[in-house]
């Protein structure tokens, strides 16, 4: 579980830095061609993986919990995976 854990919060936090970067410097650099094609790749390439990652880890976090039955973890990893399911919500908004 721990391990799941932690690979949801990297997955997420890849997901929220380059949402962010790109978000943020693609609506102030208009002209640089460079950027574009970055995240033209990473919207078909970067952004479908990370969605696959998402559901492999969520069919993962769902086996250790029922299946196994071992849901035990530190808090403060449950509370990073906690927090980082939030700042996704936050993010969608």
């Amino acid at each position: 579980m721990k391990s799941v854990l932690l690979l949801f919060i990297i997955n997420h936090l890849c997901f929220f830095i380059a949402a962010e970067f790109f978000t943020g410097t693609l609506s102030k650099l208009s002209g640089n061609s460079f950027l574009s094609v970055i995240g033209i790749i990473y919207a078909f390439v970067g952004f479908p993986l990370q969605l696959l990652i998402e559901l492999l880890l969520l069919i993962g976090f769902c086996y250790q919990l029922f299946n196994v039955g071992k849901y035990q973890a530190s808090a403060p990893l449950w509370l990073a995976f906690f927090a980082s399911i939030m700042l996704m919500f936050n993010f969608f908004e």
